[in-house]
């Protein structure tokens, strides 16, 4: 179990690191193809993993093929209303805990960037034509004596108003304004995985050094999953050595609870967080899953892990759609 989960959390360290160097490199379309052919890649493991196990199922005695199949078709979707109440309070706890992490990684990218890779600068700063750039238009360089670096902080927005339509790169010239009493276009408008914006004269470094902010996120954001998958196999040793179940159960949220605190109310490197949430993570799965056939029946563990399963990724899915 420990083994199987730290190749799943590599992968998604994979993920965090490639996609945003894919997405620079060409666009998000791509990034999202590379996701696919991964997709169909698993798919066929799937389905030699099927063939495998039937080839092992062959090999078996008869006797002992026909006890399996007797139970494979014992098991029913009533079987559910046998569960103990412990079994449900641990489902419970699964729906919450992963309906908080894994929600959240969908998330860290923008927070990180926002908190720490591509933070608001200074009023004065932060827009071409205004305060420090005022008579500079275009903003080819930071003034470094009176505003801060880009990155950690946003390069300055633009004098592109916020009332014209921008569909290819050259719109922006018939969009650009010289008189700041004009509204203007905000950050939340400048889309940098559209071309017209990435390449256009008075965003394209605006977009390459938010692009730059997104690939130093990257590394943060996969800490949980970096963690998991090193840790995974050596906690679970450890609780098949000492137990305490309950207690690491306990443990994984309250330290969850810390790690965002300390996210939203600090400005603490994002490292310490990160490690922390990666480290409750972790201990929960480790302790969550080896604990499902302890409060069932022996005929009933595969049914517990389906309803387990089942509820932490409608939770988390759910979650993540409100996010």
């Amino acid at each position: 179990m420990g083994l199987n989960l730290s190749v799943a959390r590599l992968g998604s360290v994979i993920n965090n690191e490639l996609s945003p160097r894919i997405a620079e490199a060409a666009n998000v379309s791509t990034a999202l193809w590379a996701g696919v052919l991964m997709c169909a890649f698993s798919g066929v493991s799937v389905l030699l993993v099927i063939a495998v196990d039937n080839r092992a199922k062959q090999q078996l005695p008869a006797s002992a093929r026909k006890a399996e199949d007797a139970v494979a078709q014992s098991i029913k979707l009533s079987d559910v209303k046998e569960f103990r109440m412990s079994f449900w309070l641990l489902a419970l706890s699964a729906m919450v805990i992963y309906g908080c992490v894994v929600p959240f990684n969908s998330v860290a990218s923008s927070l990180l960037i926002e908190r720490d890779y591509f933070k608001t600068p200074p009023s004065e700063c932060i827009r071409c034509g205004q305060g420090v750039y005022e008579g500079n238009t275009n903003c080819d360089a930071i003034d470094l004596d009176q505003c801060p670096s880009s990155p950690p902080f946003a390069w300055p927005l633009p004098m592109l108003s916020a009332n014209c339509s921008i569909d290819i790169p050259t719109d922006q010239w018939a969009c650009f304004v010289s008189a700041s009493s004009s509204t203007l276009i905000d950050k939340t408008k400048i889309n940098c995985d559209d071309s017209a914006w990435k390449n256009g004269p008075f965003t394209t470094i605006y977009c390459d050094k938010k692009a730059e902010a997104e690939a130093r996120a990257a590394t943060p954001m996969s800490i949980p999953y970096l963690i998991s998958a090193i840790i995974s196999p050596f906690l679970g040793l450890l609780v098949d050595r000492i137990g305490l179940r309950a207690f690491f159960l306990l443990l994984a949220p309250v330290t969850l609870v810390v790690a965002h605190t300390m996210l939203a109310a600090s400005t603490l490197t994002p490292f310490v967080p990160l490690t922390l949430l990666g480290v409750a993570y972790s201990v929960y799965a480790a302790v969550l899953w080896p604990a499902c056939p302890l409060v069932v029946e022996e005929h009933h563990i595969g049914t517990a892990y389906g309803v387990v399963t089942a509820a932490m990724v409608n939770t988390r899915d759910a979650a993540s759609y409100f996010c």
